[in-house]
C-alpha cells in the first residue's frame, strides 16, 4: 500500500500486540503528521472491534495538547472495491472447486451487544448480500458465525453446527468464506481450516474448502487505497493501479 500511495506515510498497528496503536500514533506525532486516516481491518462495524479502535485513538489524543485532522473509517461492509476484490477471489475458487454449497462464516459477537444496538449483524448481512448480488450464484448459500465461548448467548447460527447439519443433509463439497477477516489468522488457519473441516467430514461431508483471506491481494490493496482517498479530501483522487 505504501508503494502505491507515495504521498502518504503508511503504517500498521495492532490492538493487542506489537506495534501498538499508541506507539504508532506516537511515531506519527513525532513526525509531525497533520492529517491521519485510520482504516480498521474489520470491514463490518462492531463496538467490540472498530469501536474499541476508535476509543483507543481518542484516548491517546485526549492526553495530547494537539491532534491531527482525523478521518476514522467505521465501516466498509459493502464498499464496492472491497466487495469486488473478494467476489473475484470467490469466483475463481468456485470455478476450480465446483462446490455444492457456499457458507459465509463471520466472527461472532455476544447477542447482548446486538440486542442493545450494535449493528454488526446487519453489517454482516450487508456484506453477504452485496457479494451475492455480484456473484449471482446458483448453488445454495448460507451464513453463520464462529468463535463462541463461555455460557453467554451469541449470534446464531453457529458455524460448527451449520456445517454438521449441511453434511447430514447430504452436501458433500463445501466452500467456506470468512468475510470478516481480510488477513488470515488463528480463526481461519486453525478454527475454520482444521476444527470446522473436521466437523464437516465427521458428519459425512467429503470435500471442505476454506477460501484464504484477501491478505496482500492486489485488488484488495487497491481497495484500501481507495478507502484512504475517499475519506481524506486533502489528497487528490487515487487512480487505481
Amino acid at each position: 500500500m505504501q508503494a502505491i500511495l507515495p504521498d502518504y506515510t503508511v503504517r500498521y498497528a495492532t490492538s493487542y500486540s506489537s506495534p501498538s496503536i499508541t506507539s504508532v500514533l506516537s511515531d506519527f506525532e513525532h513526525d509531525g503528521i497533520s492529517s491521519l486516516t485510520v482504516i480498521p481491518l474489520y470491514p463490518e462495524y462492531s463496538t467490540m472491534t472498530v469501536g474499541a479502535i476508535h476509543i483507543a485513538i481518542e484516548h491517546f489524543y485526549a492526553q495530547r495538547p494537539t491532534m491531527p485532522d482525523l478521518h476514522l473509517i467505521s465501516d466498509y461492509s459493502d464498499f464496492e472495491p472491497y466487495i469486488a476484490a473478494l467476489a473475484t477471489k470467490i469466483k475463481n475458487a468456485i470455478k476450480r472447486i465446483k462446490p455444492d454449497c457456499v457458507l459465509f462464516s463471520y466472527h461472532d459477537i455476544p447477542k447482548h451487544y446486538a440486542d442493545t444496538g450494535d449493528p454488526y449483524k446487519a453489517r454482516c448481512n450487508r456484506t453477504t448480500s452485496a457479494l451475492l448480488r455480484r456473484l449471482n450464484l446458483t448453488m445454495p448459500c448460507f451464513q453463520s458465525y464462529q468463535s463462541q465461548f463461555g455460557p453467554i448467548a451469541w449470534l446464531q447460527p453457529r458455524t460448527a453446527a451449520t456445517v454438521k447439519g449441511l453434511a447430514e443433509e447430504g452436501y458433500t463439497n463445501m466452500l467456506v468464506i470468512a468475510p470478516s477477516f481480510v488477513s488470515d489468522c488463528l480463526e481461519t488457519i486453525d478454527e475454520l481450516a482444521n476444527q470446522t473441516r473436521a466437523s464437516f467430514l465427521q458428519a459425512g461431508g467429503q470435500h471442505f474448502h476454506l477460501l484464504s483471506a484477501l491478505n496482500d491481494d492486489a485488488a484488495w490493496i487497491d481497495a484500501l487505497a481507495q478507502l484512504a482517498h475517499k475519506y481524506d479530501p486533502s489528497h487528490r483522487a487515487y487512480q487505481k493501479s
